[in-house]
């Protein structure tokens, strides 16, 4: 049980963290590759933007699960605690709303993508793998956004509890 809780918390992390091994690689082969052997990888440069893409998603649901967006919370901080957590569920349910309608549409451009048999020209491989970042990255997102808003009624109302 303890092994699972470790995977469910850091679930993007064992993907994050090797795809950030393979950026490094790729920008070094670049590097080398253009301004040493005076060649050219466009291999390289299409898996580094894959990877870019993925990095972003699997990193923007670990910013919410450690609460290191960027956000305003200059006035909310300064609220009693009901007000507090009331926008606090707003916020979320604003999140899921996009994240609802990302998911929806980018799956949507992934259908699209798959039907017509699109390919990356570099590396041969079906271009949906890139989009599929998208709504995989934004279901991540309102799992997050949700864990968070489950753990904020908890505390709130644990602490309601004892006075």
């Amino acid at each position: 049980m303890k092994h699972l809780k470790f995977i469910i918390n850091n679930f993007e992390a064992f993907f994050a963290a090797p795809l950030m091994v393979v950026m490094s690689l790729m920008v070094s082969i670049q590097v080398l590759c253009r301004f040493v052997l005076h060649v050219n990888t466009p291999w390289a440069e299409e898996l580094l933007r894959n990877c870019f893409i993925w990095n972003i998603m699997l990193g923007s649901s670990i910013a919410i699960k450690q609460k290191a967006h960027i956000g305003v919370n200059f006035i909310v901080d300064r609220l009693p605690r009901f007000p507090r957590i009331l926008v606090e569920t707003v916020s979320v349910l604003a999140i899921f709303f996009i994240c609802g309608l990302m998911i929806y549409y980018s799956w949507e451009v992934l259908i699209m993508q798959k039907g017509a048999g699109q390919f990356m020209p570099a590396l041969g491989l079906p271009i949906f793998y890139s989009t599929l970042a998208l709504p995989v990255g934004f279901f991540l997102i309102a799992l997050r956004s949700l864990a968070l808003l489950v753990t904020s009624w908890r505390t709130y109302l644990s602490q309601k509890k004892e006075g």
